[in-house]
C-alpha cells in the first residue's frame, strides 16, 4: 500500500489500495457520495483525488470505502451511554452505522427534519433484521427543541474535531469512535452479498482471483471456489471481468461457499482440449479472443497500402 493523495492536514489519505487504481472499468464512487464538503473527485485517469482546500477531515470517506483504501479519522459522533446522535454535519453510511452497532450503540437520536437519513437508517435496520439482530431503537427530536443534542451538539462536535478529543476520551474512559473494519467482518456468520458466475461465459482467465482485495475467489481441487462471506460489495470483480461473467448482488444469508467444477472442453478451431466451467465444444479463450479481434485486410484497408514504397 502506498500514499496516493492526502488532505490538507495529512489526516485523510487515499492509498493505492483504492479499487479505481486496479481497473479503469470500476465505477465505485462511495467515498465521493459520502463526502459532505465535495473534497473528493475523479481525475481524468479515473482515480480518486482529494481537493486539499475543501477537505474538512470529517472522515465520512474512510467509513464509506468498502476496501478501507482511505485512511484517516473515523467520523466523530456525539454519544452517550448506548445512544448515537446523528447530527447535520455529515450523513452516515450503512457501514458506519453497523460499526457503531457492533461497538455497542443501540439507540439512534435523529433530527426528524433530516428525512434523507431515514433511508440509511431503514436500510441498516433491514440488514440487522436479516442478520437476526435487534434493530436500532429510534428516538427523533426537532432541532429547535430544548434537547441536549440540538445546537449544543453541533458545537461539541465541531470542538471535538478541532481538538482531536478522541485521545482525551480514552483518558476519561468514555466510548470512542468504533474501529474501522471491513463490512464482511461485522457479522462473521453472515454474507451480505451473493456472487453468481455465468458458467457459459467464464473463461477462467483468473482476473477475479488476482484483483479481489479480500480473497473471495480461489482455485482448489480443480474447482473455482467462491467465499461469498468475504465479499465487501466493491464489485471490482464484476466490473473488471472481460467476459461480464460475474454478478454481485446484495443478498443476506448464512455464510456459504460455492464450488464450480472444472470440465474438459474442446475447441473446434485449434483442436485442443482446455479447462472450462462449461463442458462440450466451444472456442477456447485464446481462439475466442482472436475471433473478437479478427479483422480482414479489406476491412482495415490493407490492400490499399503500398508496402514497397
Amino acid at each position: 500500500m502506498s500514499v496516493i493523495n492526502t488532505s490538507f492536514n495529512d489526516d485523510i489519505v487515499v492509498t493505492s489500495d483504492c479499487i479505481r487504481n486496479k481497473s479503469r472499468r470500476v465505477e465505485c464512487r462511495l467515498c465521493i457520495d459520502a463526502c459532505s464538503s465535495g473534497a473528493l473527485s475523479i481525475t481524468s485517469s479515473g482515480t480518486v483525488e482529494i481537493i486539499p482546500d475543501a477537505c474538512s477531515g470529517c472522515g465520512g470517506c474512510t467509513a464509506a470505502c468498502p476496501v478501507m483504501a482511505i485512511t484517516g479519522p473515523f467520523p466523530e459522533r456525539q454519544t452517550a451511554d448506548d445512544q448515537l446522535y446523528l447530527d447535520a454535519i455529515t450523513a452516515p453510511s450503512v457501514k458506519e452505522l453497523l460499526l457503531y452497532y457492533r461497538a455497542g450503540y443501540r439507540t439512534l437520536v435523529v433530527d426528524e427534519n433530516h428525512f434523507a437519513w431515514r433511508d440509511v437508517v431503514e436500510r441498516t435496520n433491514s440488514l440487522l433484521h436479516a442478520c437476526h439482530q435487534v434493530p436500532f431503537l429510534m428516538n427523533y427530536y426537532r432541532h429547535d427543541d430544548n434537547h441536549a443534542s440540538a445546537e449544543q451538539l453541533d458545537v461539541v462536535i465541531a470542538r471535538r474535531r478541532f481538538l482531536h478529543i478522541g485521545t482525551v476520551q480514552r483518558y476519561l474512559g468514555k466510548k470512542t469512535s468504533p474501529t474501522n473494519r471491513l463490512i464482511s467482518d461485522i457479522f462473521p456468520d453472515y454474507q451480505l452479498f451473493s456472487i453468481n458466475i455465468n458458467k457459459n461465459a467464464c473463461s477462467l482467465c483468473s482476473s477475479c482471483l488476482k484483483l479481489c482485495p479480500t480473497g473471495v475467489f480461489h482455485y482448489q481441487n480443480k474447482q473455482l471456489v467462491i467465499e461469498s462471506g468475504e465479499c465487501v460489495g466493491c464489485k471490482l470483480c464484476q466490473e473488471s471481468c472481460p467476459e461480464s461473467a460475474i454478478e454481485v448482488r446484495e443478498e443476506i444469508a448464512k455464510k456459504t461457499q460455492t464450488h464450480y467444477s472444472f470440465n474438459v472442453a474442446f475447441c473446434p478451431r485449434c483442436q485442443n482440449p482446455f479447462p472450462s466451467l462449461n463442458p462440450g465444444e466451444h472456442l477456447c479463450p485464446a481462439c475466442s479472443m482472436q475471433e473478437k479481434l479478427r479483422f480482414t485486410g479489406d476491412r482495415i484497408g490493407m490492400k490499399s497500402l503500398n508496402f514497397s514504397a
